[in-house]
């Protein structure tokens, strides 16, 4: 009795049309072919607030009214949107990113007025620039409520703070993982 060699050859395609295969020794097999990679690839995509800026209205702060710790006022919460498409939940680091004032004990976002600043919490924390924070999101939509709170330094008297609007900014950042 003679034996022949045989090969096992297989190969996925992607719904991209990317062909994974196993090379083999085998010159019979799929020549050209990705090896499987050993973690599936992150196959959805989130779009934060249908990729527009956020802006928040604080509306009219009294200065003198204006705390100076973040749980000293009541803020104002934002729901932000974020919808996911694809075929697996999105797991994401959220940072927000800014240059940081302290005021108090806490780190706040500079605004344009002296001695007022801007804290932003999610689930009743501040976020730091050095805060990240790990948040899952279901395929569909899904929200993240933020609040935002002008504060005042203490450091700053009430009457050297100017009146009128102020500005501030920062970046809100979603990291896929």
């Amino acid at each position: 009795m003679q034996y022949e060699t045989v090969s096992f050859c297989y190969a996925l395609v992607s719904s991209t049309g990317q062909i994974y295969g196993n090379l083999g020794n085998s010159t019979s097999c799929f020549s050209g072919t990705t090896p499987i990679p050993p973690h599936p690839p992150v196959t959805s995509t989130c779009a934060i607030n249908n990729g527009n800026a956020i802006n928040v209205d604080l509306g009219t702060i009294d200065r003198a009214q204006m705390p100076t710790t973040p749980g000293g006022g009541t803020p104002k919460t934002v729901p932000i949107s974020v919808v996911c498409s694809g075929s697996v939940a999105a797991s994401v680091k959220m940072q927000l990113q800014y240059t940081p004032v302290t005021m108090g004990s806490t780190q706040a976002i500079p605004t344009s007025t002296t001695g007022v600043g801007v804290a932003v919490s999610y689930n009743d924390a501040v976020l730091t620039p050095s805060d990240s924070k790990p948040i899952s999101f279901i395929i569909g939509s899904n929200t993240v409520n933020l609040d935002f709170a002008a504060i005042r330094d203490p450091a700053v008297a009430v009457k050297d703070i100017a009146a009128g609007a102020f500005t501030a900014s920062a970046v809100l950042v979603m990291t896929q993982q």
